[in-house]
């Protein structure tokens, strides 16, 4: 999970990822499923949207283009997990 933003809980952008298998994904970080979840003021959590990547219109990360799997694509040494800290570590 990557949530980022600061302020009170609802104002954040909350992003997962979760491993689905069976052939999920097959042109992008192979077998994963992106989330975009809202924190709601009452404490419970909705599902802005899901799957390959983010849904047409909306952006990840502030790149219309972009999206999950163009970070995470290239993360195949670490199952597509990605981060800078996991990516520094791997290239020691």
């Amino acid at each position: 999970m990557k949530e980022s933003g600061d302020g009170d809980l609802p104002s954040r952008h909350v992003f997962a990822m979760v491993k689905r298998g069976g052939g999920f994904n097959a042109e992008g970080a192979k077998e994963w499923e992106w989330f975009e979840l809202h924190n709601e003021a009452n404490g419970g959590v909705t599902i802005v949207w899901r799957g390959v990547g983010p849904a047409t219109g909306d952006a990840y990360g502030g790149v219309s283009t972009g999206g999950c799997n163009t970070c995470h694509g290239g993360a195949w040494r670490t199952d597509f997990a990605f981060s800078p800290k996991l990516t520094s570590m791997l290239a020691l």
